[in-house]
């Protein structure tokens, strides 16, 4: 398992660049850093799971969160988060957590 650097490159520049049009023309170097984390999601995945099977049917795609920023409520309006988010869990990133209160 291995995250390469080019990975780190992108991100580097993104905190330096961080505006749509930047990203726009850089759009192919996202695309292959996207694509290197979600190698290494998926072996991550797959070496978790040998030891806790509930993750076994997660992917890259049910685990990765987006780089794209929610602006509406935020004073920072840098529209890409300068990191890739992994949440490995069974039911992937979007499961719901069920909190109960008792008072």
């Amino acid at each position: 398992m291995i995250i390469h650097s080019h990975v780190f490159e992108f991100l580097s520049k993104l905190e330096q660049n961080n505006t749509r049009e930047w990203f726009h023309d850089n759009r192919l170097l996202y695309e292959k850093s996207l694509q290197s984390i979600s190698e290494f999601a998926n072996e991550l995945i797959t070496k978790i799971a040998s030891f806790d099977a509930s993750v076994l049917n997660e992917t890259a795609k049910t685990s990765l969160f987006r780089i794209y920023r929610d602006l509406r409520f935020s004073p920072d309006k840098r529209p890409y988060k300068t990191h890739f988010g992994i949440y490995i869990v069974k039911g992937g990133k979007s499961k719901k957590k069920v909190v109960e209160v008792f008072g």
